[in-house]
């Protein structure tokens, strides 16, 4: 089963799961990680750290708060490494429940596009 590792500046990482886990279910297979107090190379570390402990060989998306940022940054430096690691920024509470409703159903490859897929519609102005 796919599981999924949120980066993001200050908490959001956090709150995205408590709240996506009330939303879609207690057994999210997702953990948050901080930026806080990391340098780059300090975070890069970590993930790499923390994707030890959670890829169990069916793959994991980082979700990444904000495109260009530091967390993207390591993250992508982490997918170069791990071709077992996806990236997806911009990371909103519709992908969380997405990823936390398929990620038992479907492969990572198809996982990553219906999360996207999700998230890009969440996303409107009327």
């Amino acid at each position: 089963m796919v599981n999924g590792l949120i980066l993001t500046h200050g908490r959001l990482g956090d709150e995205l799961i408590r709240t996506g886990s009330l939303i879609a279910g207690e057994d999210c297979g997702l953990k948050a990680i901080s930026n806080e107090g990391l340098s780059p190379q300090g975070m890069v570390e970590m993930l790499d750290r923390e994707l030890d402990g959670i890829d169990d060989g069916d793959g994991v998306i980082l979700f990444v708060d904000l495109v260009g940022g530091s967390c993207e940054v390591a993250s992508q430096a982490i997918a170069r490494l791990r071709k077992s690691a996806r990236v997806l920024c911009g990371v909103n509470l519709a992908m969380i429940v997405a990823f936390i409703q398929y990620r038992s159903r479907l492969p990572i490859s198809e996982l990553v596009e219906k999360v996207e897929e999700r998230g890009r519609r969440s996303i409107r102005s009327d």
